[in-house]
């Protein structure tokens, strides 16, 4: 996703050199040493269990950034020590039964590394690949930390396809997880990670059929419910929604390509993609063509343009054409808005009705209409 900037602090704060064992506050790590990784004596579950413990407390007592990114990275690596499936699903299952509470609640409001803790426990749990995370991702979609938040979207991302050939009990409750959590998320960058989690594409190995169908048509219903309420925030000029939107493009195709929305998935996408797109205009509008807004929302315009020529099959380049031409004469705003009206036009053989997010007014009819060409 482009340029995802709210979380720069946490993911800094995993660039900090680490330095040496010895910037932490606690000495020396838990001895680990597993002779049977494959097989995890239960002697060996709880010197894990001890030394992910012995993390946690290391980013609870951090006073620096340093500090917390050096117990960050030492739980990342520790996942890494092992390559056995025992091994790395039991790490999983205790990094969330250790970390997740500390997240929840474990770290004092008032210590000013908090959000950075937060986020840096966040990245060990959100890259942990096993099914088995699950839990501890969910937790994380409600977190008021939007990072937080991002990061349990992304570690859905990383074991969608894992949860889904898992079984079909797992799949329904990723779904159960992820869609209420989508249909109250208010976070632009957020959002954009939810969109990507929703793009789920046919023939994902060891995944059946049946599974990415039901997944498929869930997560359809689940943008289509939202959608407007999406495309009102774009027209309100809200930039950071248009760059969220603009990843929402290809999971729409995916989707209605799949059937995903019934017989009629085609008509649904297209209408959905030309609201999207009449919203950017409308933005675009608002903007006078100038600043953050109107350039996020003119390269919204553009992919919601080549989207509806691919969808539909109509060849028409009218919005880029205008965008791109540096010579134009007259009211650029005005004609990019009649050049949508146009394309709503076009798109009504396919069963796509006027925009449903309604700008403030219709664009002046004396805009002029086309690109310059001298």
């Amino acid at each position: 996703m482009r340029g995802c900037k709210l979380f720069v602090y946490g993911v800094a704060a995993l660039t900090v050199a680490v330095g040496s064992w010895a910037d932490t506050s606690g000495g020396a790590p838990p001895e680990l040493s597993i002779s049977s990784p494959s097989s995890l004596a239960q002697v060996e579950v709880e010197q894990l269990r001890q030394r992910l413990k012995y993390w946690a407390d290391e980013i609870i007592a951090g006073t620096a950034a340093g500090q917390v990114a050096t117990a960050a990275a030492g739980a990342r690596n520790d996942y890494r020590l092992y390559s056995a499936r025992d091994y790395q699903y039991r790490f999983a299952e205790i990094a969330g039964e250790v970390f997740v509470p500390v997240i929840k609640g474990g770290l004092d409001e008032d210590d000013r590394l908090r959000l950075m803790k937060e986020v840096n426990l966040a990245i060990v749990l959100a890259r942990i690949p096993q099914v088995n995370i699950m839990p501890a991702l969910t937790s994380m979609l409600e977190h008021p930390n939007s990072a937080v938040r991002y990061l349990g979207w992304e570690g859905y991302r990383l074991n969608r396809t894992g949860i889904l050939a898992q079984s079909r009990e797992y799949a329904q409750n990723m779904l159960d997880a992820t869609i209420p959590a989508a249909e109250k998320e208010t976070s632009a960058p957020v959002i954009g990670s939810i969109f990507s989690v929703a793009n789920i594409s046919l023939g994902l190995p060891a995944v059946p059929a049946s599974t990415i169908k039901e997944a498929q048509q869930r997560m359809f219903a689940m943008l289509e419910a939202n959608w407007l309420k999406w495309c009102k925030r774009v027209m309100a000029g809200e930039a950071e929604m248009s760059r969220a939107c603009e990843n929402s493009i290809e999971g729409v195709k995916t989707l209605a390509a799949a059937q995903a929305g019934g017989q009629d998935s085609k008509a649904k996408a297209l209408q959905m993609l030309a609201d999207l797109m009449h919203s950017a205009a409308g933005a675009y509008d608002f903007s006078a063509g100038t600043g953050p807004i109107a350039e996020e929302n003119s390269i919204l315009l553009r992919a919601c343009e080549a989207a509806l020529v691919e969808l539909s099959g109509l060849t028409s380049n009218r919005i880029v054409a205008i965008l791109a031409d540096e010579k134009f004469e007259g009211d650029r705003s005005a004609a990019l808005g009649l050049k949508v009206y146009d394309w709503f036009d076009d798109l009504k053989q396919f069963g796509v009705s006027e925009p449903r997010v309604k700008a403030a007014s219709k664009p002046k009819e004396n805009a002029n209409p086309e690109p310059a060409t001298q």
